[in-house]
């Protein structure tokens, strides 16, 4: 009998990464290891190192950093071996629900010989981006590229010129072609960015010829899938270090097409991606991702435009929140004044104003049936009579008198007040469930609430 396949899904938390092994659409093992401080590459490998056997395909959910991403689903490819495993990727294990997808995916070897899926996209534009996908090449140890997160975002228009970004992340150089606003090729070059420094702080030969050689390659690729001339494409290094200011001045000599240099001043990490995106949202993708000055300035005065937003929204919450404590306090405050007013006009044999009296014996009839032989589901009981939602902690019976603690209404936040010291009269559990729209004819109760009067 043929052993089934063995698929590793991987899926990474915010501390940990997590594995789930299926054969077929059995699940055999999981287990998660920490991240920490080291790569993600090196979490996987420990992972992997953890299977039965060699595994012969690996799922991978990159997170968009690590916080976008909140749930997986695997597209339907004949040409992947998932079988009934994209229907549960996301086990309990695994901190991704499997609806609401963000995916798509591109193809490298695995310790069995089959594919990496990269998560990397939206299932609704997955087909006109299928061949572009399959050119990703995927090294063997992966960071989590800012790229791929904003591989999909960017939609520029169709008139957008062809352009080539070349960018320095981490331990990777992502070189992404754009072409009549679609992402037409990715690839991803082992490259840290200790080497690119030095390399162009020290106009190292062999490091240009290295990367004008990755730049020719996917400008070759990309002109015979597209029939264009590359002397058009706009190309632009991007960068965070003025270092990189000589780089395209390097490498020019020995491309086909014109090169810049794109410095984006701002947090370490940060990329034209992530800016192209905000400004192709803006509606104004001309000047941002084409003009670097204007887009510098208008990066520069937006922190202080956010500030000045985030205060004006903060003054107005601590003001509203002021407002609904005195309300509440008000309220909470005259309902207790009624509450113990009526209850010294009924304990004096008075008629509650605004109220109709419940039958005689109520009190002492509801008691009489919470002591009896049903007493052990009374607070089932009370449960089903009390609105949805409607909480009881603790019932105790006292002399023709119920006391119910922890007593949470939905609705009415004014009767928190009162489920600290319980309601010591059968009278202030009814008004209660009158408040939220029932009531407790069953017990012989029927009144009106005491608010019934103001609220006319």
């Amino acid at each position: 009998m043929a052993r089934e396949d063995l698929t590793l899904g991987v899926a990474v938390g915010e501390e940990q990464v997590h594995g789930v092994w299926m054969e077929g659409a059995t699940k055999v093992r999981s287990e998660a290891v920490p991240l920490g401080f080291r790569s993600f590459a090196d979490a996987l490998k420990e992972l992997v190192g953890k299977s039965p056997r060699a595994p012969d395909c690996l799922v991978l959910a990159v997170p968009f950093q690590r916080l976008l991403m909140r749930s997986i689903e695997i597209p339907p490819a004949p040409d992947l071996p998932l079988g009934p495993f994209a229907e549960q990727f996301a086990a309990t294990e695994l901190p991704y629900p499997i609806e609401e997808a963000i995916v798509d995916y591109s193809v490298a070897q695995t310790p069995g010989g089959r594919q990496l899926m990269l998560v990397a996209g939206q299932k609704k534009d997955f087909e006109p981006y299928r061949t572009a996908l399959e050119t990703i090449e995927v090294p063997k140890r992966v960071s989590i590229p800012l790229t791929l997160a904003c591989f999909k975002a960017a939609d520029l228009p169709k008139d957008a010129p062809n352009a080539l970004f070349v960018y320095f992340w981490r331990s990777n150089l992502e070189i992404l072609w754009y072409f009549h606003g679609q992402p037409r090729y990715l690839r991803l070059v082992p490259m840290p960015l200790a080497r690119v420094v030095a390399g162009v702080t020290s106009r190292d030969p062999d490091f240009v010829a290295a990367l004008a050689a990755e730049l020719r390659v996917s400008g070759e690729f990309i002109r015979k899938q597209t029939g264009s001339d590359l002397r058009q494409v706009s190309a632009t290094v991007v960068s965070v270090d003025r270092r990189f200011d000589d780089l395209p001045t390097l490498i020019q000599p020995d491309l086909p097409f014109p090169i810049r240099c794109r410095l984006l001043e701002g947090p370490e990490g940060l990329m034209l991606a992530s800016g192209a995106c905000r400004a192709v949202r803006a509606g104004d993708w001309d000047l941002n991702l084409f003009e670097p000055k204007k887009y510098k300035s208008a990066e520069s005065a937006a922190p202080a435009a956010r500030g000045r937003e985030w205060m004006v929204v903060s003054l107005a919450a601590i003001l509203i929140l002021l407002v609904l404590a005195t309300v509440k306090t008000l309220v909470a405050y005259t309902w207790v004044k009624n509450a113990e007013a009526e209850s010294q006009a009924m304990s004096s044999g008075g008629a509650n104003s605004g109220t109709v009296d419940a039958p005689a014996g109520a009190a002492t009839q509801l008691a009489a049936f919470l002591s009896g032989p049903d007493a052990v589901d009374v607070l089932d009981r009370l449960a089903r009579a009390l609105p949805e939602g409607t909480q009881i902690q603790d019932l105790t019976i006292d002399d023709a008198q119920v006391s119910i603690r922890g007593l949470a209404v939905r609705s009415m936040s004014v009767y928190e007040g009162l489920s600290e010291g319980g309601f010591r009269d059968i009278r202030f559990l009814q008004d209660v469930v009158r408040a939220e729209g029932s009531d407790l004819e069953q017990f012989g109760l029927a009144a009106r609430h005491p608010f019934a009067a103001d609220a006319e």
